[in-house]
């Protein structure tokens, strides 16, 4: 699915989505072909509400042509604000998560991540997009925040204390806060197979805010 996901909180404790979609096609007998092929299924199993586009038990690559076929689908959700948010896409659109108050976490694969007004804080993570994540006040639990091509923005509120955990393999830092170098162990992940021990190291550069308290850990590729 190609579109945006919105993520803000509700006034009552109810769990609510609104769904815009958007089909285009080269030509009509395209676009009458794209309604058979490219059909938007919402359902339920339990309490996991799903949206998939096509036949889950069909190869793509088996499918016949659709010239310029698309379908693009928006989707804002509203929540209590203290819900667990955990939001995972692979659209070339952008996740937003705004002012919800319980942990949260939000992927997207092919697009930037927004992440503003938190509390609290799980994971934030783009493959190929930037990162902007704001926190309502000094974040409460530890939380990765990781792109592999994009930049990464941080805002945090005045007087904050929190750690950082760094990994910036071809960037680099600029910041406005005052902040102190502190040593973090270096990271050892321990492997074994038939007939050899596998280690793997990983070494983080350690910066202080005021007297620290929560690790952000801040890791990009390029």
């Amino acid at each position: 699915i190609w579109g945006d996901v919105n993520v803000s909180p509700g006034e009552d404790d109810r769990i609510t989505m609104v769904i815009r979609t958007l089909r285009r096609a080269d030509d009509q007998e395209s676009f009458d072909q794209s309604l058979v092929l490219l059909p938007l299924d919402i359902g339920q199993t339990g309490d996991e509400v799903f949206l998939r586009v096509g036949d889950i038990e069909k190869k793509w690559q088996d499918w016949p042509r659709c010239d310029g076929c698309e379908l693009h689908v928006d989707i804002d959700i509203t929540v209590p604000r203290h819900s667990h948010v955990k939001i995972k896409t692979i659209t070339a659109g952008t996740v937003v998560v705004s002012d919800i108050t319980g942990p949260a976490s939000a992927e997207n694969m092919n697009g930037p991540v927004r992440a503003r007004g938190l509390t609290q804080c799980e994971r934030i993570e783009a493959l190929n997009g930037d990162i902007k994540v704001a926190f309502a006040q000094t974040p409460t639990s530890d939380c990765a925040i990781e792109t592999f091509n994009g930049d990464i923005a941080l805002d945090l509120s005045a007087g904050s204390q929190a750690n950082f955990a760094l990994a910036l393999f071809n960037g680099k830092l600029f910041t406005t806060l005052d902040l102190a170098p502190y040593a973090i162990p270096p990271g050892v992940e321990y492997k074994h197979d038939d007939w050899r021990h596998h280690y793997t190291l990983e070494n983080l550069a350690g910066l202080r805010l005021g007297r620290g308290g929560p690790t952000l850990t801040l890791k990009s590729l390029n």
